[in-house]
């Protein structure tokens, strides 16, 4: 058995209104830009302006407390969002992001549930 910890990668699709299934809560540990590899059909070659995102889970009925998960996704989805900062991974299924929405500050537990159970990402 490894006592070394994984990092869960993530996938990125648009919303096209689909259903979310699970919400992840993460504190953003690292925010780097991907580069592009030219010539390559990957889906983040082609996204516009591509960004990896790391981040420690903090609450989830899906994953572990304390795992790392990384997601490359555009730019423009995370709004101002910034290392330190806490945030929402909206789900389709186990591994597929589809919403990405900055926690406010300052929420109590009671509050920050309230607020994930109204967050829509339509």
């Amino acid at each position: 058995m490894s006592f070394l910890q994984k990092e869960i990668v993530m996938t990125w699709e648009w919303p096209a209104n689909r259903t979310i299934k699970h919400k992840v809560v993460v504190e953003v540990l690292e925010l780097t830009p991907v580069k592009k590899i030219i010539k390559s059909p990957s889906f983040a070659a082609n996204m516009p302006d591509p960004v990896s995102l790391r981040g420690k889970v903090s609450k989830s009925g899906l994953l572990n407390e304390n795992k790392i998960v990384k997601l490359t996704l555009p730019m423009v989805e995370l709004e101002e969002i910034t290392e330190g900062d806490k945030l929402v991974l909206s789900m389709v299924n186990k591994n597929t992001v589809v919403c990405v929405k900055s926690i406010p500050n300052a929420l109590t537990d009671t509050e920050e549930n309230d607020w994930l159970e109204k967050l829509d990402c339509k």
